[in-house]
C-alpha cells in the first residue's frame, strides 16, 4: 500500500489482486485482494434501513479452498445503487451479509430462518432459551 498527498487529495494505491497459496505453499494463481461490501442493516422497530456500504480486505484461505471477508477499511457514503455501480466499474466483487429479521444486526456467517426470514445466533438462542421456559 502506499498512501501518497497529492495536491489538496489523499491518494491510497492498493493492489487489486494478491496471491493464493495451496496448503503446501504453493502458488495456485491471483484472486481479489479488495472487495465491496453491503452489511445490511435496520431498525426493527422503526423498519428504516441502516445498511452499510464499503471496501473490505479479502482474507485469502486457499490452503482450505475458501475465502473471507477481512475488515472494512473504507466506508462509502452513498446510495446502493451507487456503490454497486462504482463496483461494477472498477471490476471489484460484491458481497452482501443479510440482516436479522429480529434484531437488525448485520450477519456474519452462519445463521437459521423461518417464515420471517433470517434469524442470527443470539435470536435464535434467545428464542430456544424462551421455549425452555414455557
Amino acid at each position: 500500500m502506499k498512501i501518497t498527498k497529492e495536491n489538496n487529495e489523499l491518494v491510497i494505491r492498493m493492489p487489486m489482486e494478491q496471491n493464493s497459496y495451496d496448503a503446501i505453499g504453493e502458488l495456485i494463481g491471483k484472486v481479489p485482494f479488495i472487495i465491496g461490501v453491503i452489511n445490511k442493516k435496520k431498525n426493527v422497530e422503526y423498519n428504516e434501513d441502516n445498511s452499510e456500504f464499503g471496501f473490505s480486505y479479502l482474507i485469502d484461505l486457499g490452503y482450505k479452498g475458501t475465502q473471507d471477508e477481512g475488515e472494512m477499511f473504507l466506508h462509502y457514503n452513498g446510495e446502493e445503487e451507487d456503490f454497486i455501480k462504482l463496483c461494477n466499474e472498477l471490476g471489484i466483487s460484491i458481497w452482501e451479509n443479510p440482516c436479522c429479521e429480529y434484531c437488525g444486526k448485520t450477519i456474519y456467517g452462519s445463521f437459521t430462518m423461518d417464515s420471517k426470514g433470517y434469524k442470527c445466533w443470539d435470536c435464535e438462542k434467545r428464542y430456544e432459551n424462551e421455549q425452555k421456559n414455557i
